[in-house]
């Protein structure tokens, strides 16, 4: 993620909310707790949310910013992509 990316996700001043298909055991939040604390260059305050209909992967989400990592953003695209070659 560009430094000018991770510098308007802190400054954001809200929870960050990350999403993943299934609920993460203690063990996988506190690891990527811990890498975004790394990433971002402080300890955010993360909301782990489950949301099936993502598929797979993660995403980060704040109400003015949304990382997607995930099989259905990935699905989306390669629809647009069909769309547009049809």
């Amino acid at each position: 993620m560009p430094q000018k990316d991770s510098a308007a996700l802190v400054a954001t001043g809200t929870d960050i909310d990350l999403i993943s298909a299934e609920d993460l055991g203690k063990a996988d939040k506190a690891k990527i707790s811990n890498a975004l604390a790394q990433a971002l260059g402080k300890m955010p305050a993360v909301n782990f949310v489950t949301d099936p209909a993502i598929i797979a992967g993660l995403e980060i989400r704040t109400p003015h910013f949304t990382l997607h990592n995930s099989w259905r953003s990935d699905l989306t695209d390669i629809l647009k992509e069909l769309k547009h070659v049809a």
